[in-house]
């Protein structure tokens, strides 16, 4: 026996003559009151800044001022000499509770009745909305920390005596996996150095790394992947230490980037002390408010935060591109 099909059919259960098909019979859809979430990658903001100091901030007031300790002048001493002074000097840094950020959802009461579970999703506004908040803060507050470092903390001529290379807008410095780990040493030099201003601190020191960097730090040569030089690549960083050269790595989408001319990106990549920046969160608040001009209600929330950088020597800020391609 054999049989034509016509490449144009449609799978599925052959109805008998004359009867209607299945599956072009109109059909009853049923709605599942479970909602898929989006996804979110976790806010960084936490992990790279402190809130340690700001308890009293979080209550009230618009800003907190924070008195920096006095560098001391030690003198050498001569028997029966004139002893030389210091004065007293106060300076102070401040964080100030400067920006805030809204949602605000209308829903006309008659939508709403149309919705099954209605009140389930509508507590969800809030949750959905903090993790939109967090994506937004992240490039916001890095950019931020960035622009604050120290100018010696910076560019194609860093360091206590202008000889490390950061990378710059004009110049970025172009990350291999021959370099990578040398340019985590020199950023550590920068810190460490017994210049006025070092600013390092074993197990506080962390940097943004973007998601591309991976390519990078786990190419076969870079001798971290963990894999055999004939090998591939390593493709996960359970192979290396979280930690390397002194730097707690955390990686993220949100790391700033620049598209240059020739169609590439180039990052600016945050070395920090956590202590050297802060964030506090003010007002998180979500809220139901009935519409004056409609029947319907609004589901709105606001938050109003502040950060900012206290030590600015202790943040730095590289340009980097990253390749990870090789030549054998």
């Amino acid at each position: 026996m054999s049989a034509n099909f016509s490449k144009n059919q449609r799978a599925g259960i052959t109805a008998a003559a004359g009867y209607t098909q299945f599956r072009d019979t109109i059909q009853t859809p049923i709605f599942s009151n479970r909602m898929i979430g989006r996804v979110y990658k976790d806010s960084i903001v936490p992990k790279i800044t402190t809130g340690d100091f700001l308890d009293g901030l979080k209550k009230c007031g618009s800003s907190v001022g924070f008195k920096t300790e006095q560098k001391i002048k030690v003198f050498d001493y001569q028997e029966n000499q004139t002893l030389d002074s210091q004065s007293p000097e106060t300076a102070w840094r401040w964080l100030h509770i400067n920006k805030a950020k809204y949602f605000n959802i209308q829903l006309d009461k008659v939508t709403a009745m149309q919705i099954c579970d209605f009140e389930e999703m509508a507590r969800g506004f809030c949750a959905n909305a903090g993790k939109s908040l967090k994506q937004r803060l992240d490039p916001e507050i890095l950019i931020e920390i960035a622009a604050s470092a120290d100018a010696a903390n910076r560019g194609n001529n860093a360091g206590p005596e202008g000889n490390i290379n950061l990378g710059s807008y004009a110049n970025p410095l172009v990350s291999t996996p021959y370099n990578f780990i040398q340019k985590l040493v020199e950023a550590q030099i920068i810190f460490t150095d017994s210049c006025e201003g070092s600013y390092w601190e074993d197990g506080m020191m962390n940097v943004i790394l973007p998601n591309i960097a991976k390519t990078v730090i786990l190419h076969k040569d870079s001798g971290v992947s963990g894999v055999n030089a004939q090998a591939c690549c390593g493709n996960n960083l359970n192979s290396i230490a979280a930690n390397i050269a002194g730097w707690d790595l955390i990686f993220s989408n949100n790391v700033p980037r620049v598209k240059l001319a020739d169609g590439s990106y180039a990052y600016y990549i945050v070395f920090a002390h956590k202590n050297a920046t802060a964030f506090v969160q003010q007002i998180e608040e979500c809220e139901v408010k009935d519409s004056e001009k409609s029947f319907g209600q609004y589901y709105r929330g606001l938050w109003v935060y502040g950060n900012g950088t206290l030590i600015p020597e202790g943040v730095a800020v590289g340009f980097f591109k990253f390749d990870a391609t090789t030549v054998n």
